[in-house]
């Protein structure tokens, strides 16, 4: 292998892996509040709830058992007035930024009821194809923060929710049931379960001498590459008020919060060990170097994900639904090192040691580079979405109606970068969201022990351009860049189109 190769390798280990949304995050959590452009976390959403707000999980009627599936297609345009500059030669490449995105999944829910106080779910996505490599071989190169291939993460959850008998407990005092759950308080906590990785590269490199009077070249030998998946949990915790409980007038106006924990997770430690010998084949200069050896512990933030608070309200009645939500999402805390050495899993120094003909010298290693944390915000999501619900239709024979119920939502998300005069370039434009969506409940057929419902939606979302200001000011210091940027540069953003189907039986 040639030391095109090496730098290839090495780039993918050290390039920054600043964070990605998950795909409920940037879609939604299911098929339902897909066709409501993810609004209505204070309405019923089966398990789903257990993503933003598992108190919700206490409007699920009864045992809920379903599958579903979410896919499209996502399309990044490319970046224009930005060159690549190759690290050998004058080759160029067109395409930027490199993504490897699959927004196809599957996902399985499960909701158990324990009468009318507790409930308790469990939701798990898993993409496909699943994908986990760094997709840019530079930290400088355009990248886009939100759209990066980790959309194709594994999602776990689960949460409990217990209604609270603020009403009085039935049979009490004279509290009949009804009464005890007209409206209802519920409290609920929840976990993510997400994976992380642990990697390890070995490395042996070898000086050669150009053959027939060509350039010389360093040989790679890859000893060792470990990737060791973990888990990580994430706490949510939740809470939903509905006003009938004060009066039945007001039933169905509801109000949500839920809050999840920031969670910022370090690759365990990249081992980096690189061996170079016979360095004097290179370059006469090196004829004194018998060997060059380094262990390097790089410590890389993968998976962030802030502080997030959501407040929702909704207004759920018979005929129609209507639904806002706002999201609060504490970005400007990302701080993604792009190579940051580190000490090992058990405390150890990385080191550098050069054999000279003469002595050796052994020399700890140091060093760091971190994007600039200023092009970091907070943002506000916000969604709007409605349901409406025609009288159903009861066939000949059967014991209840076919249910119908339309939906459509709209959702905006403001980028969390903003534009930078500095050599760093993460893109992430602002996301016009629209969908629809439809539902059909169709009543206990044949043997099943109860309602078979069938959910599709579809939306589109617009990534909105962004401009890459380059100043002489905010370069300076940089040597040279392996970007060229032209006056005006910029990303014009990009489109998903994405849709699911899902099927769920209420048992």
């Amino acid at each position: 292998m040639t030391r095109r190769l090496l730098i290839g390798v090495l780039a993918a280990v050290l390039s920054p892996a600043p964070a990605a949304a998950h795909q409920s995050e940037l879609f939604a959590p299911s098929v339902a509040s897909l066709g409501r452009a993810a609004a209505g976390s204070a309405m019923d959403d089966g398990a789903a709830s257990i993503y933003w707000n598992p108190a919700a999980l206490g409007l699920v009627p009864h045992d809920r058992l379903g599958i579903s599936y979410l896919g499209g297609t996502i399309q990044l345009m490319d970046v224009v007035g930005v060159t690549r500059l190759e690290l050998q030669g004058d080759e160029v490449e067109d395409r930027m930024p490199e993504q490897a995105i699959s927004p196809h999944r599957v996902g399985i829910e499960f909701v158990k009821a324990f009468g009318d106080w507790v409930r308790l779910g469990a939701f798990a996505t898993v993409p496909f194809p699943y994908l986990y490599y760094v997709d840019t071989r530079d930290p400088w190169t355009p990248v886009s923060l939100r759209w990066r291939n980790r959309v194709a993460q594994v999602y776990g959850g689960a949460g409990l929710t217990v209604r609270l008998p603020i009403r009085g407990v039935p049979g009490k005092n004279g509290v009949t049931e009804a009464s005890a759950t007209q409206g209802g308080m519920w409290l609920s906590f929840a976990i993510d379960l997400r994976p992380r990785a642990t990697i390890k590269v070995d490395l042996g490199l070898v000086g050669l001498a150009g053959e027939d009077g060509g350039d010389p070249a360093v040989d790679v030998v890859l000893d060792d590459l470990d990737l060791v998946a973990l888990t990580r949990i994430r706490p949510t915790v939740g809470f939903l008020f509905d006003f009938g409980t004060v009066t039945s007038a007001l039933d169905g106006l509801r109000l949500g919060l839920s809050y999840k924990k920031e969670s910022r997770v370090d690759l365990d430690p990249v081992r980096l060990a690189v061996d170079v010998t016979e360095l004097g084949e290179l370059h006469p200069l090196f004829a004194a170097v018998d060997r060059l050896q380094a262990i390097v512990w790089l410590g890389i933030v993968d998976y962030f994900d802030p502080h997030q608070l959501r407040v929702s309200l909704a207004f759920d009645r018979a005929r129609f639904a209507l639904a806002a939500d706002l999201t609060f999402s504490q970005w400007s805390r990302l701080v993604p090192p792009a190579t940051g050495v580190s000490t090992g899993p058990d405390g150890e120094e990385g080191s550098l040691v050069i054999q000279l003909d003469f002595q050796d010298t052994q020399a700890p290693v140091v060093g760091r580079r971190t994007v600039d944390t200023s092009v970091f915000r907070d943002t506000v999501d916000v969604s709007f979405g409605g349901e409406a619900r025609p009288p159903g239709v009861t066939p000949p024979g059967a014991a209840a109606p076919v249910e119908l119920r339309i939906r459509a939502g709209y959702r905006f998300q403001p980028p969390i970068v903003t534009p930078s005069d500095g050599p760093y370039a993460i893109l992430d434009g602002a996301v016009h969201t629209a969908s629809v969506g439809t539902s059909v409940r169709l009543p206990n057929l044949g043997k099943l022990p109860g309602s078979f419902v069938i959910d599709w939606a579809i939306s589109y979302q617009r990534l909105a351009p962004m401009d890459l200001p380059k100043t002489e000011a905010g370069l300076t210091g940089v040597e040279r860049l392996p970007v060229a940027y032209s006056d005006g540069a910029n990303w014009p953003g990009g489109w998903a189109l994405v849709s699911g189907l899902s099927l769920s039986i209420d048992l």
